[in-house]
């Protein structure tokens, strides 16, 4: 760690463990990378898997769970990572850079979360366009019967709450414990930083 006052980017001004913390960074930097550049070309991958399921229900989401899964383990990998770097916005000089790191590594973690179901989103975009496309032409076949005299009351309101249902389907197909399950990863790095905050203080209290 450098002293408050001094200019920790000055090699003279620093002590034997900052140097090394400047040595291993660029090394923690790489490995870092690697797992997010792993976490993008993972996700991918398992995005692409969802166009290999031959048979897609919407009325059972349930059964691609593990794609948003996968996304919300994305999401901690990442938040994790960056809940170790909050315990630099204690070191005086690194604050902005601190700042800046958590902008670029929050936008992966949102990436990872929404990589691995892009393929799903697409699938569910695409049978809610085709049953919607159905609903329509049943409807129109439907009201003509109407007008003729051949009944198709029933038909209408039937078809008319099927696509009721279907357009209250979410696009993505994130529930309720899922959005709030990634809302408290988000929380992760800012009880990281209030941990670590209680710590030194307990430490300034026991040994001043």
């Amino acid at each position: 760690m450098t002293t408050i006052g001094s200019d920790p980017w000055d090699w003279q001004q620093t002590g034997f463990d900052t140097r090394w913390m400047r040595v291993l960074g660029p090394v923690i930097g790489w490995l870092n990378g690697c797992m997010l550049y792993v976490l993008a070309v993972e996700s991918t991958r398992l995005s692409k898997l969802s166009d290999s399921i031959l048979s897609f229900d919407l009325l059972d989401l349930e059964a691609y769970q593990p794609f948003i899964r996968m996304g919300l383990t994305n999401a901690l990998l990442v938040m994790g990572l960056v809940s170790l770097l909050a315990l630099f916005l204690f070191e005086p000089g690194f604050r902005l850079l601190m700042i800046q790191l958590f902008s670029v590594i929050a936008v992966f973690a949102w990436i990872g979360l929404i990589l691995p179901i892009r393929g799903i989103r697409r699938r569910i975009n695409g049978a809610k366009k085709k049953e919607l496309d159905w609903c329509r032409q049943t409807l129109k076949l439907a009201r003509d019967n109407l007008k003729t005299g051949q009944g198709g009351q029933q038909t209408i309101s039937e078809v008319l709450s099927y696509r009721s249902m279907l357009e209250d389907i979410r696009n993505w197909p994130f529930d309720s414990p899922s959005i709030t399950r990634f809302a408290l990863y988000l929380l992760i790095p800012v009880g990281s930083m209030f941990g670590g905050a209680f710590v030194e203080r307990g430490l300034d209290f026991f040994f001043p």
